[in-house]
């Protein structure tokens, strides 16, 4: 508590890792003619209390093993762990679920995280910095 935009801001330059894990290929769009019954990877995501869905990424091997240990761990940018979790329609990316640290980040500040934009702080604030124009 207090230390949020610390956490916020160094996971946002470091690598994370997503859980994978295996999901029936069923769950995806099937082309005609493809085979049933076999099976794909995705990401892992856990769904709260009233219905708000959040994609699972750790900050290492054994946070993720003391969530589950048999999941598949897939190294990802933080950028790209909040682009997958829009995408799949979940509202927050967390962080070390197991803990010992957990960290939720969600609303303007998973946009941000998505869209690449940089956590900086001016005085006691923080401000989100757009990356430049290519």
């Amino acid at each position: 508590p207090g230390r949020y935009a610390e956490a916020l801001e160094a996971v946002q330059g470091s690598r994370l890792l997503l859980a994978m894990a295996e999901v029936p290929a069923s769950t995806f769009a099937e082309p005609e003619g493809h085979h049933h019954g076999s099976t794909a990877m995705g990401a892992v995501s856990i769904q709260g209390p009233g219905g708000r869905r959040g994609l699972l990424a750790f900050t290492g091997v054994e946070p993720l093993r003391q969530y589950d240990g048999n999941v598949r761990p897939l190294p990802v940018t933080a950028q790209e762990a909040a682009e997958t979790a829009l995408r799949d329609g979940a509202s927050a990316l967390l962080v070390d679920l197991a803990g010992p640290v957990r960290l939720v980040v969600e609303g303007e500040d998973l946009s941000a995280v998505a869209a690449g934009w940089t956590l900086a702080r001016v005085g006691e604030r923080s401000v989100w910095i757009r990356p430049p124009a290519e």
